[in-house]
Order: C-alpha cells, then structure tokens, then sequence
C-alpha cells in the first residue's frame, strides 16, 4: 500500500493488480504497543502503520462533519471475518473504533458549539439492530423479550424507511452512549447463543440520529437532522464478486441472503452510474433483503456514504481479498445525491410538541433500562472476585460479555429451558439441559468438572481439545467446549486472562484436530514442508554457487580476452617493425607476403580459439540459467502445493464442524436416520489436473451405502436452511416447555437437508469433454471419454461427438473452414451429441442421465433424457 494504491498479487501466477481508492492504510504491522496508553503506534517514523486515530481523522471527522450539515451519512465495514471490520468500527480494548470516537466527538463539537450559540439546542438518540437469517432484532430489547420474527421495516412519504418499533435511546454525554453500545453488545451476544448465531453471519447497524434546532426570541425557525448509520457487516467469505471475473471469483452463495443481494445492489447501481444503457431502465433490487432495504438511501439516495474495505494480507486470503478490492473499487463508482434535512418552521413547532411526548416516553424506558443495566453491572463486578466461566466467542468484541460464577457445592450447566434455569446457563448447539455438573470447594478453591452420566459422548463436552470422559479438576486458563461450538474458559480470580485464553480459534482446532487424524497425512505435511526447505536451500545455495562459478569464468575468460588483445597487439607492432626492417633490408616482396600471412594466420587462429572458449563459456551459461529455472519451478510447485494443502485443510476443518452442527441438528430434530460425514476427492480440472476437494456425504439412512455428494459451498447453504429450521423448531420448543414435540416432515425437506437435489440421484462420476479440436476446426466422431468416479476411479465411458458448424451469409452450411483464425467476427454453432455410455455398475443401471455445464458460460446446467442402461 503506498499512498492511495493498493497492489495485490497473486500467490500462484505471481501477477500484480493494483486498485486506487481515496485512502489506502495498512495495519497488519510496522507498530508498538505504547506502554502508557495501551494503544498501538508507529514502531519508527518509517513505518506505514496507520493507527485508529489516523483512520478516524480522515472518515470519521469527514463523516461527523457532513453531520453537522445536516446530511445523512453512512460508513460501512465489508471484508472477510478476521480482516479487521469490527476492529475498525468498534475496535478492541484500548484502541477504540471509529463508533466510540465519533460518540465522543459528537459531544465535544455539541459543547463547542453551545458555548458559541446558545440559541442552537441539540440532541442525540442512538438505536442498534442485528440483521441474522433475514430478521431484524433490535439490540436494545432482551432476546426473552423479542417479537417472533422479528421486526418489521416500513416506509411513509414523512419518516422514509424505518424499522418499526425499534428502541431509540436519548443520550447526553458519550458515557451514556458507550453504556448503551455495551449494552447491545451483550444482548447480541446472548441472542447469538440461544439462536446459535455465528457472528460472522449477522450484521449490526448503530444509527446515532443528531438534531440541531435553531431558536429565535425562544421560537424555534428551523431544524436539521441527520441519521449516521455505523455498519459492521457480515463475512464476505460468504459472498463471492460477480462480473468480468467470474471465472476466478464464484458467485455469492445464498448462506448470508443479505450479502447476496447487497452485491447485486452495488454492481446495478454502478451500472447505472457508468452511463451502460442496460442498466438504466433495471429496477434496483432494494426489497429483495433486509439490509439493502435498511440502507436503501445510503446506497443510493439522500446520504453521503463511506465504505471501508478491509482485507487480509496473507497469501491464502487472495481470492476473498481480490474478490473485497473488486467489489469496493464498484463501490466508488456510485454516486449519490445527498440534501441537508430541514424542516420549515409551521411543521416545526407541532413536530416538536409530538417530539417531546416521544421523548418523555424514551426517557422512561431510558431509566428502566438502565437500572437493568446497572444492575447487570453490579453483578458482574460481583463475579470477577469469583471462580468462574467466561465465555469465548469467534468475534473478540465479543469475548467476555458473558461470566457466570460457580456457588459452593454442586452447579449444574446446561441449556436453559422455560421454569428452569440451571445453575450456570449455557446454550448453543448441542447442549441438553443438564449437559455437565460441577463441583467446587469454595474454602480450598478447588474445582471438579464431571461428565454427563447418560451419555458423554452424545452430550459432547471437550476440556482443552479433549473429549471429557471421567472427573477432572479444573485450573485458571482451562478452555472447555460445550456440545458443538460454545466455548467457555476457566478463570480465577486475581489470575491474569492472557490472550492466549481468549483463542476462539486455537481451542475449535485442538478439537478438530483429533477428528481429523483420518483424513489427514501429518507426516506428509511434514516431509513438504522439509522437502520445500530442503529444496529452497539447495536452491539458494545452487544459484549463489552457480553465480560464483560464472563470475569466475567470465573473469576468466575477460583476463584470456585481454591476453590475446595484448598479444595481438604486440604481432601487429612486430609485423611492422619488420615491415620497416624489411624496408631498410629491402627485403624481396615474396618474403614480405608471406611473413604477412603467417601473421594473418596466426592471429585468425588465437581469435577462432577465443570464440570457442566464449562460444561454450555462453552454451554453459545457458545450461546453468535452465537448471536454475527447472529448480525455481519446481519449488513454486511446491510452494503451490503446500498452499493447497493448507487451504484443503482449512476447508475440511469448516467442514467436519458443519457435520457436527448438521448431525447434531437433526438429532435433535428426530431425524437420526440422516447422517453427514467429511470427505475429500480429486477433481479434474480442465486442464487435466487433479487436485483434492472437501465435500460432504449426505446419506437419507445411515444405514445404507446410498448417499449424495455436496461440494464446500452446497453444504454451506444447506447448514443455512438447516439451521433456519432449527431456530424455529427450538423456539417453539422453547415456547412449549418440550424437547420432543412432533416435527413434521416438510415436503422439501431433502432438498433443505441436502439429502438429494432432484428426489433421490446418485452422482455416478464426472466426464470433461474437451473442445481442443475446434481450434483446427476438425469433427470428433464417436470419441470416449472416462468417467471419474469422487475416489479418482473410472466408472465406465461416454461416447460423444464434436461438429463445428458455419453457415455462409445466405445461410448455407460451409463444407470446410481451413483455421479458426478465419471465423473472428463470424457466428459458429457447436454440435454436440451424447451417444452413450457404457461401462456403468449395474447398480446404477436405471434412470441413467447426463447432467452438462458450459464452463464460464452463466453456470446453466442442462439435462438428458433419463434411460434405463439394462
């Protein structure tokens, strides 16, 4: 990053694309911790690292600037999980985000400014929601205390788009305002536990609505308002750029709908912003979610919106941090017609009076709600002097928002149900009412967690990557995951909390590290990474000795050069010292020809001799530089490979977790007869080159072989629906005070539980055809091509043919077309006709169909007929 350019390259090719944005900062190093203050700064002048406070002095300052104008403003983060969106917004523990600066500005400006004008009044309301599986829920209200479904959005010619009954709190001071934020922060928590949200799926919307009225002689003449919407959105992971690139970056899957549709906003609006004539009559799909509706005029209306996209600088991050630049360098290109909002003064005056009795309301719930807070507070500061569990969660801003404290005897933990609370509430997925007890000693401090007598392996619980089969003590710093994913660790009081203890994702790895042990090869990990470090010394040491063996060849042959020059030289300076001696012996012109030839020859035969050492001096150069090249490719192979390796690794971790939640869903749906499980294959690119893939295997019976395959993306959307499914079936359980109410069957329920895309399929194998022939304009008759199998092994063939076909401007067919280099500009039409396959297990002899794709071509997939292969 250098100035306003940001430059990505691409680990595999090596090739560097550059984007230009209005700001570009980088974080990820070049800083130090200031002892003092706890905040990060520059480790040198040099350094590019750019803090919090310099990110807030250029948007935040330009955001409440527009503010005070009376514009409505908007900044929202977008980036993968982990690249620093909430870090930016929010920030992490002393150094605070661009939401708690701009509260505290706001205050400071608002003093400023009374001390200036005591005529101008102001005030200031804040209201946060989360958007998560299509349903807004305001963050101000308890989950306990929520509506089903959520709230809804409305829109009036008067108050524009709204989300109806959200809570707006009135503020005084930023304190009021960081109480609040918390506040919210830790009902989003508990609302992520018992719905089973992850964070990275939901986002959170803080709007801060900042008015400024104008009095004169006590009336009030005019009034500004303007809403400023903080945005934390999703992780993009989950949504993947559309466009020009579509053959790198895959579209969006339908896991986060409101990401989806967001992207299909933007890249219309940027359309239309560019001038493209199929754009201008295209609705704009603002209704087709939730978000979009909510920033319907930070997108693309009366609002002056920032954007920061935020990205990862690791190599194995490229495809989602490309697929972020793509769609911010989209982002800047809409432009927006934002107006100052005032209200003239006949509708002032009667506005204001409904405005106070609104107000006085707000204040009411004001003050009850902050008693609950208050007293939230005083019990938390409570528990810090107690031995207790503190909860752990993928987002750090969220980590710690939840503590319980163990009483002295016996604590039951386990899921909250309706009239009964245990001891130590926990509740995600895979946690039963009574999950665990502990025992604790409060005179000795001691601590004994014990497994679930009915069934500890059903009522999963790990204690620091192991699954608890017997009673264990406990210790400061034990890390213990409950059912799937819910992560607690144990502190004690007057013990320091490293971060360490606050690794969400070292802890699921520990974990998932052991359910991994089959279907990964540690020791061929290890000998990659040997082979490539091997392999980068030798190389290093390969080409420095390569360097120094052509260096001093070429001194060699430099100082060889110099000594046949000198010699030469020195023979023409003797050749004419006889000339003149022969001159003064006049000597006879026969002799004078021939010592002149001799000479010639001699100096022809040292010069020839010298081109010959040259001549191998550059073949062996050549040879050194191709050896080196072949070692150089051979390493990236290897580099490549291992990146590979990682990234599989890392996918089949995701994927052994969905397998669990999937698992562990329809258990307690009463769908025991489904079974998921994590597997890898090798899929042949078209190239021809075989790499491995993670996918899942979705069997309807456990019991049977029969099963279909779903790829990472599928079976993300499928733990999308499932999960949807889940929420609903445990809130009515909830409601209902029963865990085994009768779930009824829904008639897509193979298509949401992924169990088969068309009633009951089998993929038998996949059959790449090649259309390399066209390019010489030739036809394939009758060629067969293998069928791959997911475990790499043929399962018969495909008879197939190719025909180019071009038709003359009078609409007759061409015979022959000698290259393709004569149809540039022209229509060609390809025929191809599937003939048969043979070769076919006779188990999967009946309603046999051939499923086709042109690749890059809109990802359309087309059928055959179904036929009976006996």
């Amino acid at each position: 990053m250098i100035g306003k350019m940001t430059a990505i390259t691409d680990p595999t090719t090596g090739q560097k694309k550059k984007f230009y944005f209005d700001y570009s900062y980088w974080s990820h190093d070049g800083f130090i911790t200031d002892p003092s203050t706890g905040m990060f700064e520059k480790d040198s002048p040099d350094s590019n690292y750019a803090s919090q406070t310099h990110v807030f002095n250029d948007l935040g300052n330009e955001v409440l600037d527009n503010a005070f104008d009376g514009y409505h403003t908007c900044l929202f983060a977008y980036g993968q999980t982990g690249s620093g969106k909430s870090y930016s917004i929010f920030g992490y523990d002393k150094n605070i985000g661009i939401i708690p600066m701009a509260c505290a500005e706001i205050f400071r400006r608002i003093e400023l400014g009374q001390e200036k004008d005591a005529d101008v009044k102001y005030s200031v309301t804040i209201s946060m929601l989360e958007i998560y599986n299509e349903c807004v829920q305001d963050l101000f209200v308890k989950p306990k205390n929520r509506p089903k479904g959520g709230l809804k959005i409305r829109e009036t010619k008067k108050d524009g788009i709204y989300v109806e009954e959200l809570t707006s709190i009135p503020v005084q001071s930023y304190n009021d305002i960081a109480d609040q934020i918390d506040y919210g922060t830790a009902n989003r928590t508990i609302g992520a536990t018992n719905m089973n949200a992850n964070s990275s799926r939901a986002h959170t919307v803080t709007t801060i609505t900042f008015k400024q009225t104008y009095y004169s002689g006590g009336t009030p003449t005019n009034q500004k308002q303007s809403n400023i919407n903080l945005v934390d959105l999703a992780g993009s992971e989950r949504q993947r750029t559309t466009g020009a690139d579509a053959d790198r970056l895959k579209e969006g899957s339908n896991i986060n709908k409101s990401l989806s549709f967001l992207g299909k906003v933007i890249s219309i609006l940027a359309e239309k912003a560019a001038g493209r004539k199929s754009a201008q009559n295209t609705v704009v799909p603002y209704r087709e979610s939730k978000l979009t509706r909510i920033l319907q005029n930070a997108l693309g209306g009366n609002s002056k919106t920032a954007m920061i996209a935020a990205v990862s600088p690791a190599d194995v991050n490229y495809e989602e941090s490309y697929s972020t630049l793509t769609y911010a360098n989209q982002v800047k290109s809409i432009k927006n017609q934002a107006k100052v909002n005032e209200n003239p003064q006949d509708k002032l005056i009667r506005e204001l009076k409904e405005e106070n009795e609104r107000l006085k309301q707000m204040m009411e719930n004001k003050q009850k709600m902050m008693k609950e807070n208050k007293l939230e507070k005083e019990e938390n500061k409570d528990i810090l002097n107690k031995v207790r569990l503190m909860n752990v969660n993928e987002d750090p801003i969220l980590t710690g928002q939840m503590c319980h404290a163990f009483k002295d005897g016996i604590n039951n933990i386990g899921r909250s149900k309706k009239g009964k609370k245990p001891d130590i509430p926990v509740n995600g997925l895979g946690i039963v009412s009574e999950h665990n007890r502990a025992s604790f000693d409060e005179k000795t401090g001691e601590l004994i967690l014990h497994p679930n007598e009915e069934s500890s392996k059903r009522n999963k619980t790990y204690l620091n990557g192991k699954l608890l089969r017997e009673d264990t003590p406990l210790k400061h710093g034990d890390m213990i995951i409950f059912g799937n994913n819910t992560l607690y660790v144990v502190l004690y009081p007057g013990m320091p909390v490293t971060q360490q203890m606050k690794d969400y994702e070292a802890a699921m790895n520990a974990v998932l590290k052991q359910q991994m042990e089959s279907l990964r090869d540690d020791q061929h990990e290890k000998d990659m990474k040997d082979r490539l470090s091997q392999l980068k010394d030798g190389l290093d040491k390969q080409k420095h000795d390569a360097e120094k063996d052509l260096l001093r060849k070429q001194k060699e042959m430099e100082e060889a050069r110099r000594k046949l020059e000198e010699e030469l030289r020195k023979r023409d300076e003797d050749l004419k010292n006889k000339m003149k001696e022969a001159g003064d012996q006049k000597l006879s012109l026969e002799e004078l020809q021939e010592n002149l030839r001799k000479e010639k020859e001699d100096a022809e035969r040292l010069r020839k001799l010298q081109g010959e050492k040259e001549k191998l001096f550059e073949e062996e150069k050549k040879r050194a530089l191709l050896a080196f090249e072949e070692a150089q490719k051979q390493r990236e192979k290897e580099e490549f490979d291992l990146r590979l390796r990682e990234k599989l690794e890392q996918q089949l971790s995701a994927m052994i977790q969905m397998c669990n939640d999937a698992n562990e869903m329809c258990r307690i749906l009463g769908r025991t007869q489904y079974f998921y499980k994590p597997a890898t294959e090798i899929q042949i690119l078209p190239d021809g080159t075989k790499v491995p893939k993670v996918i899942c295997r979705a069997y309807p019976d456990r019991t049977k072989e029969f099963h279909n395959v779903m790829n990472f993306d599928e079976f993300e959307d499928k733990i999308y629906m499932m999960k949807e499914k889940y929420d609903q079936y445990m809130y009515e359980v909830e409601e209902e005070n029963n865990f085994s109410p009768e779930l009824e069957v829904d008639e897509n329920e193979g298509f949401i539980f992924g169990l088969s895309i068309r009633d009951d399929w089998h993929l038998i194998g996949n059959c790449y055809i090649f259309l390399y022939s066209l390019y010489a304009m030739l036809e394939i008759r009758k060629d067969h091509s293998p069928i791959i199998d997911i475990k790499g092994e043929q399962k018969g063939s495909l008879c197939y043919s190719i025909e180019p076909i071009v038709y003359d401007e009078n609409g007759e067919q061409i015979d022959c077309v000698d290259s393709i280099q004569n149809m540039l500009g022209r229509d060609m039409t390809v025929e191809i006709c599937i003939h048969y396959a043979q070769g076919i297990p006779d188990k999967w002899s009946t309603d046999v169909f051939t499923e086709y794709k042109w690749i890059d071509v809109d990802g359309k997939m087309f059928e055959t007929e179904k036929v009976n292969y006996k």
